[in-house]
């Protein structure tokens, strides 16, 4: 298995290096990497201000407070998409409130539950 353990640094910012992320997104990411057996990359973890305004994140963007992640999966980005709804239905991901398929990336998070937890953007 090509996998690889995910330490906080991989969550940092890209443009400033800035990192508060959450545990529970690297325990979640973890957890999805692991179950799926192929390699997951963070695509973008915690976001300072001013990188979050540039990528065009929402002013109370869950990444400015480290609460989410968007993942890919280069081999199979459906695989990826399916585990995470596979491991939230087993009660694997009981912190997950949110995950978001686009069709680069999925966006998971632990903020604010809602009422849907999955949603399909682009594919």
């Amino acid at each position: 298995m090509d996998s690889r353990i995910f330490k906080e640094r991989d969550f940092a910012c890209k443009c400033c290096g800035e990192n508060d992320i959450d545990e529970r997104i690297i325990s979640m990411t973890q957890r999805i990497q692991d179950f799926l057996g192929l390699p997951v990359s963070v695509v973008s973890g915690y976001r300072c201000r001013v990188h979050n305004a540039i990528m065009g994140g929402a002013r109370r963007s869950y990444h400015t407070q480290g609460l989410a992640v968007d993942l890919t999966c280069a081999k199979d980005i459906n695989a990826l998409w399916h585990t995470i709804q596979t491991l939230w239905h087993n009660g694997e991901l009981p912190e997950l409130s949110c995950a978001i398929r686009d069709a680069n990336y999925v966006h998971i998070d632990c903020g604010k539950k809602r009422k849907h937890v999955f949603e399909v953007r682009a594919v």
